[in-house]
């Protein structure tokens, strides 16, 4: 038997990690590059209009289509601008924002966790969004809204690790 105020060794690292977050993850990013794979949606309306201001902006170094413009807000074309840094093949932007959508499972999962303090709870929360047929066919669609989602939930993650630490929790 260890000592009494002996430092007990460290788990191994299988037992250290989140089981249920990396189940999750796996699921939504299977099914989210499935159905990329099936349906290889291609950019139409506003969503067209996204990628054409990322291109713009790399192209002639100003943010609009045509001429600068304020029309859209900066955050989705500049990351859309910086996916395109890599290849400005749609399927691979397609990919790009559906990975924002797997990013958004996870925090989903955190969020649950910080709030209900119970990992159970936050493979339920994971999975709804893992698993949800709205969130896994609009995911690689060129949409603005995942990456506010992922900012949203970042922030609320944020915002109560930050109410913990300051509680000394």
């Amino acid at each position: 038997p260890p000592e009494v105020g002996a430092a007990t060794p460290p788990r191994p690292w299988w037992q250290r990690v989140h089981w249920g977050l990396v189940t999750v993850l796996v699921v939504a990013a299977a099914l989210r590059w499935a159905w990329l794979s099936y349906a290889n949606p291609v950019p139409v309306s506003d969503f067209k209009h996204y990628l054409d201001v990322a291109l713009t902006m790399l192209d002639d170094g100003f943010f609009g289509v045509g001429g600068p413009s304020a029309w859209r807000l900066p955050a989705y074309p500049t990351f859309l601008a910086l996916g395109a840094l890599i290849s400005r093949d749609v399927f691979f932007l397609s990919a790009l924002t559906a990975t924002l959508s797997v990013v958004q499972v996870g925090l989903t999962y955190w969020l649950a966790l910080l709030t209900f303090q119970r990992r159970s709870a936050a493979v339920v929360a994971g999975l709804v969004a893992a698993i949800l047929p709205a969130f896994v066919t609009f995911a690689p669609v060129l949409a603005s809204e995942h990456l506010l989602a992922v900012c949203v939930l970042a922030a609320l993650v944020a915002a109560l690790r930050a109410e913990r630490w300051h509680r000394g929790m």
